[in-house]
């Protein structure tokens, strides 16, 4: 094990915008990369997520560690990327997922396939 995870997950915005990386909201075993962006005077934090398709069980932990600290932070979340959960079947895992995600106050905004 070298602890490097397969994927890179990248973050393009304007110069103008404020945004710091949140380094603090990220866990290790996790694809994310956390940004807080200020709007006006607001604040909100945006997670850019990439869930490898034969990623472990415990994957969907780290995910509830990373948002509960997000969470904590009491500005609004943002969670987005690709997740490798097909919502449509309503097995076992998407269940876990919705149900994580509800539990947190977050919705999905997504309700039909992309592409």
């Amino acid at each position: 094990e070298t602890g490097v995870v397969g994927e890179v997950v990248s973050w393009f915005m304007c110069l103008s915008m404020t945004s710091i990386r949140r380094q603090d909201l990220e866990v290790a075993d996790l694809e994310t990369l956390w940004i807080e962006m200020r709007l006006r005077k607001a604040k909100i934090l945006i997670c850019n997520l990439y869930r490898p398709p034969d990623a472990k069980v415990s994957w969907m932990d780290s995910m509830a560690v990373s948002v509960e600290k997000a969470v904590a932070k009491k500005v609004p979340v943002m969670i987005k990327g690709d997740f490798n959960c097909d919502m449509l079947l309503q097995d076992s895992k998407s269940q876990r997922l919705e149900e994580m995600m509800m539990y947190y106050g977050l919705i999905q905004m997504v309700r039909e396939p992309l592409g």
